[in-house]
């Protein structure tokens, strides 16, 4: 089996080489889908994220759900730690060290359950995930088992082998493309 490092860069350059215009196009597919999806309907919240790099881009979900009164969360990195801050109007976001908008005060959610859409540069079709190497996501999602994770990707981060994981990677129970969920 390759080494994460490996892979991360294979999937990396592959996400990559997806043109600007498709990435744009298959993120507004994404958005439409999830938004009709039951699951984040009956949701108590969703924490979402600020895409960077080419990842999948999802505010134009939150502006459907939004209509829709589902409180919506955004992450920010306090140390070792990640926490979700709840969205509101007055919420600010500035750039982090990792180049990622993130809330500027504003208050951690308390939320019993919720769904997490997750970033990540390749999953699998087991609920693998390979992240940017960080783990700050699956330390997130051990502290909050209640929480359904959703591995949010284009097709071209699907690896049909199994991806390389440890102990202290989380496993997704569903995966979002931009034409279907998958259940895992």
């Amino acid at each position: 089996m390759k080494k994460k490092e490996e892979v991360r860069e294979f999937y990396r350059e592959k996400r990559a080489a997806i043109p600007k215009e498709d990435r744009v196009l298959q993120s507004i597919d994404m958005c439409r889908m999830l938004s009709l999806w039951d699951v984040l309907h009956s949701a108590y919240g969703i924490c979402s994220y600020m895409a960077i790099n080419e990842e999948v881009t999802l505010l134009r979900l939150m502006d459907i759900l939004m209509g829709e009164r589902i409180p919506f969360a955004f992450p920010r990195v306090n140390g070792d730690q990640m926490e979700f801050i709840e969205y509101n109007d007055n919420l600010d976001f500035e750039k982090s060290a990792f180049g990622i908008q993130e809330p500027v005060g504003g208050r951690p959610i308390t939320w019993e359950k919720a769904v997490v859409l997750v970033p990540g540069i390749a999953f699998d079709l087991k609920g693998n995930r390979l992240g940017y190497g960080k783990g700050y996501y699956d330390r997130f999602l051990k502290e909050h088992p209640n929480y359904l994770a959703v591995g949010v990707c284009f097709m071209e981060q699907v690896s049909e082998e199994e991806l390389p994981c440890d102990k202290e990677d989380v496993k997704m129970s569903y995966l979002a493309l931009p034409d279907r969920v998958i259940r895992i």
